[in-house]
């Protein structure tokens, strides 16, 4: 276990993932051997240095990536943004939601049920770049924005993409 000093991890330059930054790792960061995965980062610090923080294997047409530490936000938001572009996985809404919103979707083929909520205490406005729902709780036609009391869900149908 970590000593709870910040220890940064360093990028490889040119990882498969174009990850480029210096991120913070902290409470926890675990010492591997590479065994058959390939390093996309290394610890830059203390007896950590060198060492892989971040690696990928692949097996047949997949990967699996393993982050040997835990880190601050922005390393997960640059990480997973990078797996979502390189994988081709779409939004559920083409806008980008507010801390605290999620969005899931659910289809039969003919018209896609999506499903919005806020976790915050908070009123929170989500875009819905000007693509025709169906508000399947309150029955009325939503085209352009919604707006979700603290707490509160939406349900919409869209036709399916």
């Amino acid at each position: 276990m970590y000593d709870g000093e910040t220890n940064t991890i360093e990028m490889i330059v040119n990882n498969s993932l174009g990850l480029e930054n210096e991120y913070i790792a902290h409470e926890l960061c675990d010492l591997i051997h590479l065994e058959g995965a390939r390093s996309l980062a290394s610890y830059k610090n203390d007896f950590y240095a060198g060492r892989p923080a971040l690696t990928v294997n692949t097996f047949g047409k997949g990967k699996a990536y393993y982050i040997a530490s835990r880190n601050k936000g922005q390393f997960h938001f640059d990480f997973y943004s990078k797996i979502v572009k390189e994988t081709g996985v779409r939004k559920v809404v083409e806008s980008e939601l507010p801390s605290g919103v999620t969005a899931q979707y659910r289809t039969d083929g003919e018209s896609d049920y999506v499903f919005i909520l806020n976790f915050t205490e908070e009123v929170k406005k989500i875009d819905l770049s000007n693509v025709e729902y169906t508000n399947l709780l309150e029955g009325t036609s939503v085209s352009s924005q919604v707006e979700l009391s603290p707490l509160g869900v939406k349900l919409l149908k869209r036709k399916a993409k």
